[in-house]
């Protein structure tokens, strides 16, 4: 098996004892067992099989147990049931700053590193210039670390850990300390690692990261591995764990009447002027029975429009015209702060762009119960040719907290947009080329 896979984990297993107060714990040893404590699994029975070659995203809530599996893995902690086998060498980013002695030099630190990787010291002598220039802390590198930053920490130790060519990297959300040149840079790195054949264990709150650089994803949950699958689909069971899902009726679209583009032309008025009822959104070329929906459903979008060019709701629009689309939203409940969002995505899940009513600074509008609105989004496309998905959303925005999903529904309109010249890519730049000689 260890020929197919790089990490197998089977039936892992941690269990800690914690207690109410001191004292118990001093009660426990010296009676060898009082049993005054109780034991919580940080793992429970966890099973994986991580495939050599590919980039794997670990996603849970805090407190999930990711952090203790990946130590496991790495070898600083041991199961108290369970198995894991690896196959090859591991270079691990758990903690930042973790392998590092503070009173050592960051070349020193290299040293210690590459020491405990198993490198020779000629084998480092070789490397130094290289992670340096990648660390890129200039003279900093001959400083004790107890004094660099978090993001200096974070580029020397991922400096260190990727030149000592493991067979297995693994990343803990350290990236999360780093800029965006310096993150830019370590997606190089993952890039050439993949091109090379190696494992790379990915651990992100940042879902976009997951979906952009994983080819699969797991799922932890209190301790358990509850899902697993392609990453866009991981994802989406983890804001399912996030925010609740209010369960769908399944849409047959075989027996929903969907309008032709030319009978939908002069229906501005009337996506106005009619009051919402039932869902009217399955009932668009552009729906996209796939759609992922959630939300306490205290407001619903219960319809929506586009515009483009004067046509309306059709299937293809070229980037060259400004695009509308409006969605109209039903209130079930009083909504103090609604906030309405709208986000376009690639096929593949990447974000190529998102805002909502309050980023853009509208005010908020009360809504009571059974009030209606509708929301026009006005943008230029300024996009490839592709095919494009694009989400529509309304919560409840509460001060000092996260916003409250009422009605969001992930990918609901699928469109493809056209474009007069070629390019590749996501964005559109307008681009001239001239030769001058």
């Amino acid at each position: 098996m260890l020929s197919d896979y790089a990490i197998e984990i089977k039936n892992v297993t941690k269990t800690y004892t914690v207690y109410n107060k001191p004292i118990d714990r001093l009660y426990d040893l010296i009676l060898n067992g009082s049993n005054r404590g109780r034991q919580i699994n940080a793992l429970d029975s966890v099973n994986m099989n991580i495939p050599k070659g590919k980039t794997i995203g670990l996603i849970g809530q805090n407190g999930s147990g990711k952090s203790t599996l990946l130590q496991i893995i790495a070898g600083t902690l041991k199961p108290t049931y369970g198995n894991v086998h690896v196959g090859g060498k591991i270079a691990a980013l758990l903690e930042l700053g973790s392998g590092f002695n503070p009173e050592f030099s960051g070349r020193e630190n290299v040293v210690l590193n590459g020491t405990l990787m198993g490198l020779s010291r000629d084998d480092i002598n070789q490397r130094m210039d290289s992670i340096i220039d990648f660390a890129d802390i200039g003279d900093f590198i001959e400083q004790p670390v107890k004094t660099y930053s978090s993001g200096m920490f974070l580029r020397l130790a991922f400096a260190a850990a990727v030149h000592t060519d493991p067979d297995i990297l693994i990343v803990d959300e350290a990236l999360a300390v780093g800029d965006a040149r310096f993150q830019n840079k370590c997606f190089r790195k993952f890039k050439e690692f993949q091109e090379a054949g190696k494992t790379i264990l990915f651990v992100s709150h940042t879902t976009e990261l997951l979906v952009r650089h994983c080819d699969y994803a797991y799922l932890l949950n209190k301790g358990k591995m509850i899902f697993e699958g392609a990453p866009k689909d991981v994802v989406n069971e983890y804001h399912d764990q996030l925010f609740g899902k209010t369960e769908m009726v399944p849409v047959n679209t075989t027996s929903v009447s969907k309008k032709n583009a030319h009978e939908r032309e002069n229906e501005e008025d009337t996506f106005i002027t009619i009051r919402p009822n039932d869902d009217n959104c399955i009932k668009n070329l552009t729906y996209n029975p796939q759609e992922y929906r959630w939300g306490n459903r205290d407001a619903e979008i219960v319809d929506y429009q586009i515009e483009s060019d004067g046509r309306y709701n059709q299937m293809e629009y070229n980037t060259a015209f400004p695009m509308s689309i409006s969605l109209k939203v039903k209130f079930n409940k009083t909504i103090l702060r609604p906030v309405y969002g709208l986000t376009i995505k690639t096929t593949d899940g990447v974000i190529v762009y998102g805002s909502n009513s309050r980023d853009q600074g509208q005010p908020f509008i009360i809504k009571n119960q059974d009030d209606w609105s509708i929301v026009k989004f006005e943008f230029l496309p300024n996009l490839v040719q592709a095919d494009y998905f694009i989400s529509l959303g309304v919560a409840e925005d509460i001060p000092g907290e996260e916003p409250i999903p009422l009605d969001r529904r992930y990918d609901m309109i699928h469109v493809k947009l056209s474009h007069n010249t070629l390019g590749f890519g996501i964005v559109d730049l307008n681009m001239n080329v001239t030769e001058l000689r």
